[in-house]
């Protein structure tokens, strides 16, 4: 391991490789994913949903999951990472949902983040690494939470927060920098380093302005071969593979889409698509979208290339629709992980079970416990 990264300077012997993205170069590989949003279903109406797993978080008075935004797998522990108000949280479960561990280290001091953005597991030793957008720096612990190190890679002249991670190979990382838009100077948005610090690749994975935050843990999807990004606002996914960056996916929905850079919409904006996020296994890519005050899900199947647009149940209380509370949080292998409370859990299995034909385990319903429980469930969905 490398105590000090950047003792000497890391720019000296690197060859420097610059990718911009041009879709036009290979435009008979992008796929276009065409969304009719007036053709949207319930999930109860489809059989796209072939089963569905309940894991219960065992909480206690010292651990409470509030906003769980990344889940990761190792053996048989899970991973979680949980954002509270005092700061970010990262839980390890076990298979029966047990808390065995709990990574919450804010602060400013040796070990400790001031931000926690995103963290993936290293597949070479499985350590946690952490994103931490404060100190600009990547930490890393054991898998029980011990620090180990930190990481500071100096990208560029300009000093940018990284907004998230993902270990690519034995010796490669994956970042992005949280560059909002162009400028004079604008030279790359996600970078190849080597695990030393240095600079491998630039990748602009597009060829116009983006603006706003340009992703989060959710739009930078790491595979073993390639990473797919998808821009904030967008209606394009790229890939990025070692040497080479292109356009992979058109998203082609059937009513006007923001433009970059018009409008700072909100929930209440009628009549356009808006805050656009993907979640992509092997098999399926998932579209997340707002549309004239609901959120629709839409499902692309990558081998038969057919879309399935979901949109969410809604009830009425008093003069107000209400959606159920059910949160995407990503795929795990090949199952698609929402999260919700006890307090919500039978009615978001009745929306997407409503025959109580694919619950594999159906006796956690009748459980003493869910009808007032407050705690955090983990839905793992097979298609």
């Amino acid at each position: 391991m490398i105590k000090n990264i950047i003792k000497t300077s890391i720019f000296t012997s690197i060859v420097l490789l610059f990718v911009q993205c041009f879709a036009k170069n290979i435009e008979n590989d992008v796929e276009t994913i065409n969304i009719d949003i007036d053709k949207s279903v319930l999930v109860n109406e489809t059989d796209i949903i072939k089963s569905i797993r309940i894991l219960r978080v065992e909480e206690d008075t010292t651990a409470h999951l509030q906003w769980i935004m990344k889940l990761q797998g190792a053996a048989d522990e899970l991973y979680i990472l949980n954002k509270i108000m005092a700061g970010e949280q990262i839980f390890k479960l076990d298979s029966k949902g047990q808390i065995k561990g709990v990574l919450s280290n804010n602060g400013e001091g040796p070990g400790e983040y001031i931000n926690m953005v995103d963290f993936d597991i290293d597949p070479i030793n499985r350590d946690i690494w952490i994103v931490d957008s404060g100190k600009k720096a990547l930490h890393i612990y054991t898998q029980d939470f011990i620090f180990k190190e930190t990481r500071t890679f100096r990208l560029d002249t300009v000093q940018e927060v990284l907004l998230s991670f993902a270990p690519w190979s034995s010796n490669e990382l994956v970042i992005q920098r949280n560059t909002n838009l162009y400028f004079e100077g604008y030279n790359f948005k996600i970078a190849l380093v080597d695990r030393e610090g240095g600079l491998l690749q630039k990748y602009i994975p597009f060829d116009e302005p983006v603006i706003g935050g340009g992703g989060s843990h959710f739009r930078l999807q790491r595979f073993e071969e390639f990473v797919d990004f998808m821009p904030r606002f967008s209606d394009e996914i790229f890939r990025i593979e070692k040497d080479s960056c292109y356009k992979k996916y058109n998203i082609a929905f059937d009513k006007p889409v923001i433009s970059i850079g018009t409008k700072n919409p909100s929930f209440d904006l009628m009549g356009e698509v808006f805050n656009q996020s993907f979640y992509e296994s092997s098999n399926l890519i998932m579209i997340k979208y707002i549309y004239n005050q609901e959120v629709f899900e839409s499902f692309y199947n990558k081998k038969d290339k057919t879309v399935t647009t979901i949109k969410t149940y809604q009830k009425k209380v008093g003069q107000e629709f209400m959606g159920l509370n059910r949160n995407v949080i990503g795929f795990l292998d090949e199952q698609l992980v929402y999260s919700t409370t006890g307090l919500d859990l039978k009615n978001v299995i009745q929306e997407l079970d409503p025959e109580g034909e694919k619950l594999l385990n159906r006796d956690t319903l009748t459980s003493e416990k869910v009808e007032n429980d407050g705690v955090s469930y983990l839905l793992f969905i097979s298609f």
